[in-house]
């Protein structure tokens, strides 16, 4: 027999029952496609972010299942509310149905949720539920769909404490998407190296000069102006190619955009490929319109690969013009003329290499996203422990014991 949700009163009572038991975190994420917001939970719980908390993750649909393989050799079991592999919106009600009654059942003490679907469907289940602390996890600084930034500035007033994937992401994200920002705010890095960033430049050997590019195919991410500045260069004698690594809607759209250019023997479409960064390439170069963090940067320059890519959201808070090449507009014939220049210009892509590495070992290193990742933990688990119903702050009787404060063998 299926479990009955809890009403809002027996749903407070539990919570208050709790006290000295481990927190119950839910991460609420849109699918298990290959991206930076995925791979970003999969690094959370490897690096111990949910430890001490028991974690149960909820996609909104499978997607490609990429990524749910490394959470299950995590131990975790994610539980998956429709078994396709996009999202359809005469789905939406069933899905809505779904996720407020396996939140009901969880009786969780927070809730976390990634990307735009998941995040306005679980701002829905909690509006009368104000005993569980909300988390809106931040990766972008604008949202697909205007309907998608319309329902996060009129529920945003639900959001307890924002999570952002970069300074600058949680600024604009702020700006642009909150009508009151949450006094609880926390910049949580989605990637960390372990070993020690590549310093040296290195060309491949043959011409011709490698373009590089890793990202879903989607308009936002905007490969066919990459596409367009290659027949540029190969139009005016200069050879170049171009390895497109991905997939994602606008993936045929791109190879018949290649084809229509001229350029569809020098552009390769290998999909999706893990260890991208090590393959050849020359030069990486980003298109895109928005991003947060954008964790192919960092991994291109953790490879020792000079990077070309416009000052935008999360970016500009690493990518000083002394380790990478701006990129000042995303027109065609500027990325041709920007990516010329490097192509001209070793001694500065040896710089830049250098100094990307430099930045990679001091602020995504794994020892400093370690302890970031440990700071994270314990407000996870103090929130838990000292705020109550209605999120009010418990007295000392009422609140759940702090990590530090439990008698030894308690857990």
């Amino acid at each position: 027999m299926p479990v009955r949700p809890f009403t809002s009163t027996e749903f407070r009572t539990q919570i208050e029952k709790r006290a000295g038991e481990q927190p119950i975190v839910v991460y609420v994420i849109n699918s298990f496609d290959q991206g930076g917001a995925e791979a970003g939970l999969v690094a959370l719980v490897k690096g111990g972010v949910f430890d001490d908390c028991r974690l149960k993750i909820v996609a909104v649909v499978r997607g490609t299942g990429g990524l749910e393989r490394p959470l299950l050799e995590a131990g975790h079991t994610p539980k998956i509310l429709v078994d396709r592999a996009r999202m359809r919106a005469r789905d939406m009600p069933g899905i809505l149905v779904r996720l407020w009654r396996f939140i009901g059942q969880s009786r969780p003490h927070i809730v976390i949720a990634s990307l735009p679907q998941a995040n306005l469907l679980s701002r829905l289940c909690l509006l009368f539920r104000k005993q569980v602390t909300f988390v809106s996890f931040e990766h972008n600084t604008h949202l697909a769909k205007p309907i998608y930034e319309a329902g996060y500035l009129l529920t945003s007033w639900r959001v307890d404490w924002l999570f952002a994937d970069a300074a600058s992401t949680m600024k604009l994200a702020a700006e642009r998407l909150y009508r009151r920002t949450p006094e609880m705010r926390t910049i949580v890095p989605l990637v960390s190296f372990v070993s020690p960033a590549k310093r040296s430049y290195s060309s491949t050997p043959n011409k011709p000069f490698r373009i590089v590019n890793a990202a879903r195919f989607t308009s936002t991410k905007n490969q066919a102006a990459l596409i367009e500045a290659v027949a540029i260069l190969n139009d005016s004698k200069h050879d170049v190619a171009l390895t497109l690594y991905g997939d994602g809607p606008e993936r045929e759209a791109c190879e018949s955009l290649a084809a229509r250019v001229g350029v569809r023997s020098r552009v390769d479409f290998p999909g999706f490929v893990l260890d991208w960064p090590r393959k050849p390439g020359d030069l990486f170069v980003l298109t895109s319109k928005h991003e947060g963090l954008c964790i192919v940067i960092l991994e291109a320059m953790h490879a020792g690969i000079p990077v070309v890519a416009p000052l935008l959201g999360g970016i500009c808070d690493y990518a000083a013009r002394h380790v990478m090449q701006s990129l000042d507009s995303l027109d065609p014939h500027t990325i041709a003329r920007t990516i010329l220049s490097v192509m001209g210009d070793r001694a500065s892509s040896q710089a830049m290499v250098s100094n990307a590495a430099d930045m990679i070992d001091r602020r995504f290193g794994a020892e400093a996203v370690r302890r970031v990742y440990g700071e994270i933990n314990q407000a996870l688990l103090k929130r838990a422990a000292e705020f109550g119903p209605h999120g009010r702050r418990c007295p000392p009787t009422e609140r759940a014991a702090a990590p530090h404060e439990r008698p030894a063998g308690v857990r």
